[in-house]
């Protein structure tokens, strides 16, 4: 069996905004990989996708920020981007049948995801369907363990929404002038 790709997501809010953050091994994407798929314009809101390479080059980050005021919407954006950038790898990289495995920390988004009933969620249903049609296999990843993905999710996450606020805070301070 092939080895298992692995993507980290998680999300951070505040003040009504919220940033987003996948994080996979860079031995896992390609360089032409990482930049189209940082080129997606989205689902995720009138901010694109950017992306970034952590400090030791072992992992990059893809992230995105948006107004947003409910944990669980990020939450599942975050898992949205961490399936986008799945699909993206499994179309592009030539591993159709290679598994994906996309860890969160947010138990609720993960129930509402992994469970038989109606969506509590927005934007669920379909989101379910595309994990069911990829294989994408999700799993529960226990916040601020120590984990190195979900830690650098986490970091990414709240720098995404605090470059967000900034960009928000500049944009006001401009049309007072």
């Amino acid at each position: 069996m092939p080895s298992m790709d692995q993507i980290f997501c998680d999300a951070s809010i505040k003040n009504g905004i919220c940033g987003i953050a996948a994080v996979i091994p860079c031995e896992t994407i390609s360089h032409s990989a990482i930049t189209s798929a940082s080129r997606l314009k989205n689902r995720f809101h009138a901010n694109s996708v950017r992306s970034a390479f952590t400090s030791d080059r072992s992992f990059v980050v893809f992230f995105s920020a948006f107004p947003c005021t409910e944990i669980n919407e990020g939450e599942l954006k975050a898992i949205d981007l961490a399936v986008t950038i799945a699909e993206h790898i499994l179309s592009t990289e030539g591993r159709k049948n290679s598994p994906v495995e996309i860890s969160s920390d947010s138990l609720n988004a993960l129930t509402d995801l992994l469970c038989s009933s109606p969506a509590l969620f927005r934007g669920t249903e379909t989101l379910r369907t595309r994990i069911r049609e990829k294989g994408i296999i999700l799993s529960k990843v226990k916040a601020h363990a120590g984990h190195s993905g979900n830690s650098i999710a986490d970091e990414w996450s709240k720098t995404a929404r605090k470059k967000y606020e900034k960009s928000v805070d500049n944009s006001r301070s401009i049309s007072k002038k």
